[in-house]
């Protein structure tokens, strides 16, 4: 992965999250999971996961994460 993942916006575990590696032809993940209480994040097919799962409400507004 090229950026790190930040803790699961659910119960604020960073020890389980696993990306799921299977875009067809390609190396990105399209799904992460929090083994730790089992929120299974999948955005639409072609949008960057991780970007997306580090996306915080709080960034957009310029508050902290």
């Amino acid at each position: 992965m090229s950026e790190p993942l930040k803790p699961c916006p659910f119960c604020g575990k960073d020890d389980g999250l696993y990306p799921a590696h299977n875009w067809p032809g390609g190396g990105k993940p399209y799904a992460i999971d929090c083994i730790r209480c089992g929120f299974d994040f999948t955005p639409r097919e072609g949008m960057d996961v991780i970007e997306m799962w580090n996306r915080r409400a709080a960034d957009e507004k310029g508050g902290a994460a």
